[in-house]
């Protein structure tokens, strides 16, 4: 398995994101990114297949967890 660390995600929360790429199996191999956004009192976990190794979709996904706003 082949696994990015994105460290900058979520500047308005903490945040941590993980993309991975399967290596043991024939392309097109799948992608998927897992991903926390939170504060101290709330928190969202995710994860979603985003695409494979030649035709991903880790940024689109990634801008659209960043949009996220949690409210009182």
């Amino acid at each position: 398995m082949n696994v990015r660390h994105y460290t900058h995600f979520g500047t308005a929360y903490g945040g941590e994101a993980y993309a991975s790429t399967l290596t043991a199996v024939r392309p097109p191999r799948p992608r998927a990114l897992d991903f926390c956004i939170g504060d101290d009192r709330r928190s969202l976990i995710g994860k979603a297949g985003v695409g494979t190794e030649q035709h991903q979709f880790t940024e689109q996904v990634l801008e659209l967890a960043l949009s996220i706003r949690f409210t009182d």
